[in-house]
């Protein structure tokens, strides 16, 4: 077992590192090469999805502001999301 999870410690440092590499990859790309068009070729296809604004309603503020009318609302509109259990892997 110790080895394994030696293993999994070297591969999870290495898929840090690839990420941090794919991502100053990404931004030297948006920052010099792509534009709004995008870019597609026969390997890669890069769209440029346009920034948008998004409302939401927040939930603690109206529970802290007015908490009859959220136990209200939970009531008639509460939706429920089971979650998977799960076991967290932290490297040192």
């Amino acid at each position: 077992m110790k080895e394994e999870i030696l293993k999994l410690r070297d591969i999870t440092i290495k898929q840090k590192e690839l990420e941090e590499e794919a991502k100053n990859i990404k931004s030297n790309l948006e920052k010099n090469y792509l534009t709004e068009k995008g870019y597609k070729d026969d390997i890669v296809s890069i769209p440029y999805t346009k920034p948008s604004t998004t409302t939401t309603l927040d939930l603690i503020a109206l529970q802290e502001k007015e908490p009859e009318l959220y136990e209200d609302l939970l009531k008639d509109y509460a939706k429920v999301t089971n979650k998977k259990g799960y076991f967290k892997y932290t490297f040192k």
